[in-house]
């Protein structure tokens, strides 16, 4: 290989350290690191909802599955007691157009999936929760385009670390035909005055530590590499 050609193969290795779009960047001063894990989730022909880790395959229960999809978590707040007393034939007074603007599309209660509406008594109309029976009422909430490589990455995984909050964070999503949910299981905030970890455990807080210092290690490598290797090129070219 002529000198020339050798010289600009160092310079173009320089430039691809330096300005290397794959180094995890530098992770010093203020910033955050979350933990995300992902769980498939099924519909069955009963009109039931079954959640399951990627990571472990154990059943989940406790988890917001989408805003569109109201008490799977089986929380008594205000808004699933009031679906609880509907559900049991409470007389809740409505009209059908105001109704139908409800914030969600889905409710979860006992074990099977409904819809808000309203239905007609004695001239009146009454909210009514209608059992759904479609075959894949869940392709209605659930975003299958604008999935970023680090969610793709969760689905197959089942557990990332991040420094952004994903974009589909206790939303359904599909990919390849398959529905799944993605929740936040822990967080650590830094900041000038210290940092604040929010975890169930599993190491979270030190390995979100160690994650910004070996990114932050690997990047300044990378950068140093290719300075060093337009210096080697600049003085190839003085010679």
């Amino acid at each position: 290989m002529r000198p020339e050609s050798k010289t600009f193969l160092v310079i173009l290795v320089g430039l691809a350290l330096l300005f290397n779009p794959f180094v995890p960047g530098l992770h010093l001063g203020d910033g955050s690191v979350y933990r995300y894990e992902a769980a498939s989730v099924e519909y069955h022909d009963d009109g039931s909802l079954s959640v399951t880790s990627v990571r472990t395959g154990d059943a989940i229960e406790q988890v917001s599955l989408d805003d569109e999809i109201a008490c799977f978590d089986g929380s008594l707040r205000r808004l699933c007691r009031f679906e609880y007393h509907v559900l049991d034939g409470g007389n809740v007074s409505a009209y059908p157009e105001s109704f139908g603007s409800a914030r969600y599309d889905f409710v979860y209660l006992k074990q099977r999936l409904y819809r808000p509406t309203s239905v007609e008594r004695d001239g009146d109309w009454y909210a009514a929760l209608e059992p759904v029976n479609e075959s894949d009422p869940l392709r209605f909430p659930a975003a299958e385009s604008g999935i970023s490589s680090v969610e793709r990455r969760l689905v197959e995984s089942g557990r990332v670390l991040t420094y952004e909050e994903l974009p589909h964070d206790d939303q359904l999503i599909e990919v390849e035909d398959e529905y799944y949910t993605l929740y936040k299981t822990a967080s650590r905030t830094y900041s000038s005055g210290g940092s604040r970890c929010v975890s169930s455990g599993a190491g979270f807080c030190e390995k979100a530590g160690r994650k910004r210092l070996v990114d932050s290690v690997l990047t300044v490598a990378s950068w140093l590499a290719g300075l060093g290797f337009l210096s080697l090129a600049r003085r190839r070219t003085v010679e």
